[in-house]
């Protein structure tokens, strides 16, 4: 019989974890599993972009809302409903669930449990999100398996040997079939493109650990050589007010455009110039494929899974975290020297196309869980 999955992720957007979920799913329905998608959040919470490009993309999926926090009795509730349907794997997206099934999730009676986690920040000590982070690895050891999306990731993570001995590492995949390069763009992206003659893209959540605001501090300094370069963000985040406040003041604000949410990014990075990666952490940012797929030149910080998928530099440039002089330095030797830049990207698509599929990705998954299940994969 085929497999019944549940995914649970509580999603705070439509980033690299709940993009490679739904490209993770789609695989999944191809292989003849029975995979459902619950998306919870907090209590007269409006539909979430998750919800919304699942329905798009028609694919199973339960909505639920909860009181946040340690909920018993909807953790209890929602075991219940587990059960009852039938689900042979849980897999859990995010700390609220790994916290919520390793505190309650004690009468799971035969249903396997498997955690993929997807990346990390570094919060300030004794912040909410620092505790839900000391949490969540306690939570982990509790799991029958857990992914990492790139090697070391655990390590990095400080996680014992408890959890690294029931681990492997599966790299995010892109579903090559789903991707466009013809969806239609917003009118102030155009005109933005329009208006530059190098335009920097970079896509992500607007928070700390993306590091936005060190991408606009290189802008300035790489427009002293090249002023027609401009900026743009596809992302939307609690960042937003501090980033328009640098942007203010190095008086770029015809220069960088802060443009929120966009549902296809493949256009737009396809017609930029520059992809930039800023990061302070990462795990394996969609991004950076989409990117390589889109044939964009890259820069990119040396953190999380980013070296090792640009081979070390010699599909992308690869420079410090939190050094905007460096940042600026890569994106102007992208801009000087196309040649060499257009060599990097025509081996970074045959790259991700070899080693970043979605089916990769989907059968990598399926062997997981039926190693938990202690059954034969067919795939």
């Amino acid at each position: 019989m085929s497999l019944q999955v549940l995914h649970l992720i509580d999603s705070g957007g439509l980033y690299g974890a709940e993009r490679m979920l739904l490209g993770l799913v789609q695989e999944q329905l191809r292989q003849g599993m029975r995979p459902v998608i619950l998306s919870t959040g907090e209590p007269g919470q409006e539909e979430k972009a998750v919800e919304a490009e699942a329905r798009r993309l028609s694919l199973p999926l339960k909505i639920t809302r909860m009181k946040p926090g340690l909920n018993r009795s909807a953790t209890r509730e929602l075991l219940g409903w587990i059960r009852e349907v039938g689900f042979d794997i849980v897999h859990t997206h995010g700390f609220k669930f790994n916290i919520l099934l390793a505190v309650y999730g004690g009468d799971r009676h035969g249903i396997s449990w498997v955690s993929t986690v997807h990346g990390h920040v570094k919060p300030h000590i004794f912040r909410k999100i620092w505790l839900y982070e000391r949490l969540d690895r306690w939570a982990l050891r509790r799991a029958d398996h857990v992914i990492f999306v790139r090697e070391g990731m655990g390590q990095d993570l400080g996680l014992g040997k408890s959890v690294l001995t029931k681990s492997s590492t599966i790299e995010n995949g892109l579903d090559f079939d789903e991707i466009t390069f013809h969806a239609p763009m917003p009118t102030g992206v155009k005109t933005f493109l329009a208006n530059h003659q190098h335009v920097i893209c970079g896509v992500g959540r607007l928070s700390p650990e993306k590091g936005f605001d060190i991408l606009i501090r290189a802008l300035d300094q790489v427009r002293s050589t090249q002023p027609g370069c401009g900026v743009v963000i596809l992302g939307t985040g609690r960042l937003k007010a501090e980033l328009e406040r640098v942007i203010s003041a190095h008086g770029l604000e015809d220069h960088v455009l802060l443009a929120g949410y966009v549902s296809d990014v493949i256009p737009i990075l396809a017609s930029s110039s520059v992809v930039a990666l800023p990061s302070l952490t990462e795990g394996l940012p969609i991004t950076l494929l989409e990117a390589m797929y889109s044939e964009t030149p890259i820069v990119a910080t040396t953190v999380g899974g980013m070296p090792q998928v640009l081979e070390h530099g010699r599909l992308g440039i690869l420079v410090p975290p939190n050094d905007p002089k460096a940042l600026a330095k890569g994106i102007l030797e992208i801009i000087n020297t196309p040649s060499a830049a257009k060599n990097r990207t025509r081996l970074a698509v045959a790259t991700v196309k070899d080693k970043f599929s979605a089916q990769a990705m989907g059968q990598k998954y399926a062997a997981v869980y039926h190693k938990c299940m202690g059954t034969a994969s067919t795939s």
